[in-house]
């Protein structure tokens, strides 16, 4: 039987990112959400102090997509998840058909590292994603700004319809909306981010 070692590492020594929020002002509550999403599914929620204005204006490319695959291996001493996802929408900024975002943490060789404040990325699952840009060309890879705040889940009931919830802090309550709400909001932030 393999026996994991739990690894906790601290999201200061993890390389940063421009925009990334490494700080402990980021709280995270998980919230039941079956009565908003109408099933009988538990689903998780954040609270960040970041409006969602703030994460777009953070972000250089907000992005849908499916986690296609993960991966993670060492790098600089320090345990890394890779996801690859395939993106179906770019709502801000400009992004291959396929981004690999990096983010610390993850398993390797019976070895589990967790930051607290890292979104956890899922084979199949679909997300709205406010990424920058890390590395040059070939080496390229992108990493969720603001910790959890950047990574936005997308549900969809058997009719296909898509949902997104997230907490905002500026009226202190859970907000849910339709995605194309969602991605109308971040187009305009950008536009008028753009002026």
């Amino acid at each position: 039987m393999d026996s994991i070692a739990p690894v906790v590492l601290d999201p200061r020594a993890a390389p940063a990112a421009p925009g990334v929020l490494r700080s402990r002002a980021l709280r995270i509550a998980v919230v039941a959400l079956p009565l908003v999403f109408g099933s009988s599914r538990a689903l998780a929620s954040f609270e960040v102090l970041e409006p969602i204005d703030t994460v777009v204006h953070h972000a250089r490319a907000v992005v849908l997509g499916h986690v296609v695959a993960t991966s993670s291996h060492w790098e600089r001493g320090t345990i890394v998840t890779d996801a690859i996802v395939d993106v179906s929408a770019t709502f801000k900024g400009r992004a291959p058909h396929e981004v690999v975002v990096r983010e610390p943490g993850g398993r390797v060789a019976g070895i589990a590292a967790r930051v607290d404040g890292v979104p956890v990325f899922r084979v199949g699952e679909e997300a709205v994603l406010f990424l920058v840009q890390h590395g040059a060309a070939a080496d390229a890879h992108f990493h969720v700004v603001d910790g959890l705040a950047g990574k936005i889940d997308v549900a969809r009931d058997a009719a296909g319809h898509a949902t997104v919830v997230w907490w905002e802090p500026e009226i202190d309550r859970i907000e849910r909306t339709s995605l194309g709400e969602l991605a109308d909001h971040v187009q305009r932030v950008a536009q008028e981010e753009a002026r």
